[in-house]
């Protein structure tokens, strides 16, 4: 059985820190459509929205079923592609698992670097690690099921990495995202956050609507998951600070995409996919 198609398979407790962990089984599938775009553009539109189901928690619809096309506001990503030419892939850097090995199905972060492959746009990812559970194994060995290139790249690389130029842009998902557009990841993504806007590389934050937290407005009120000292540490007795994950501000993000559309990370952006 291949469980990326086993709506089943699941493990419905999630981590504490996810909203609504059932909904995010649902309608969150992000495709792209790169039929005759030209290579200065192929990063233009990068995601194909649902339609959204009445009550959004509706069984997962086939990843093809897409009315539209939803433009990304990419301009100096596209300028960049088309200063440099040749065949060079578009490459990006991810962090963590975002992919059907998370979320079934494509994934979400996953989910757009699976259709440009598919539709024959070289891609190669950068695959970042993430200690102490080493997710980004796991995001390498799903790319490498599916045939996308990719490099597993050691923590705390990816600022030399972001600044030397081999990236073109940042894609990650997210286990939470504030009413106002800061996005609770896997701890290390507020660097690469970082890193990304100090080199003017687009950082973009892929995630199901039923991610965002509609009653939540401060961050620091999203509780951050520390983990035990044994995971990092062979000499037991030693002080440790090992959380799971950080926020990155709304400010860090360039984008957000859902399975609704593509919004600026700000309250007023997001409140386009807001119930009621």
């Amino acid at each position: 059985m291949d469980i990326r198609h086993n709506h089943l398979w699941t493990d419905h407790t999630c981590r504490g820190l996810c909203v609504n962990p059932w909904s995010e089984l649902v309608g969150h599938v992000l495709v792209t459509d790169t039929t005759e775009l030209a290579t200065e553009a192929r990063m233009d539109t990068l995601c194909q929205p649902r339609t959204p189901c009445a009550n959004r928690c509706a069984p997962l619809s086939p990843i093809v079923h897409a009315p539209s096309v939803v433009a990304l506001p990419c301009g100096t990503l596209s300028t960049r592609l088309a200063s440099r030419g040749g065949d060079r892939p578009l490459e990006i850097l991810t962090h963590c698992n975002a992919g059907w090995l998370a979320t079934v199905d494509w994934g979400t972060a996953l989910a757009p670097v699976y259709r440009l492959h598919d539709d024959g746009v070289p891609v190669h990812v950068w695959v970042s690690e993430t200690r102490p559970r080493n997710q980004g194994l796991l995001t390498a060995w799903e790319l490498g099921q599916h045939g996308v290139p990719f490099t597993l790249l050691v923590d705390n690389a990816a600022g030399l990495l972001l600044s030397g130029g081999k990236v073109d842009l940042c894609l990650v998902g997210a286990d939470r995202i504030t009413r106002r557009g800061d996005v609770c990841n896997k701890i290390g993504t507020s660097l690469k956050a970082l890193a990304a806007a100090d080199a003017e590389i687009p950082f973009y934050v892929a995630a199901p609507v039923s991610t965002i937290d509609w009653a939540l407005d401060d961050p620091a009120r999203i509780p951050i998951e520390e983990r035990d000292a044994a995971e990092v540490t062979v000499t037991a007795g030693l002080p440790v600070f090992n959380p799971g994950f950080d926020v990155t501000p709304a400010r860090r993000v360039t984008a957000i995409i859902t399975e609704w559309g593509v919004s600026a990370a700000t309250a007023e952006g997001l409140a386009t996919f807001a119930p009621g």
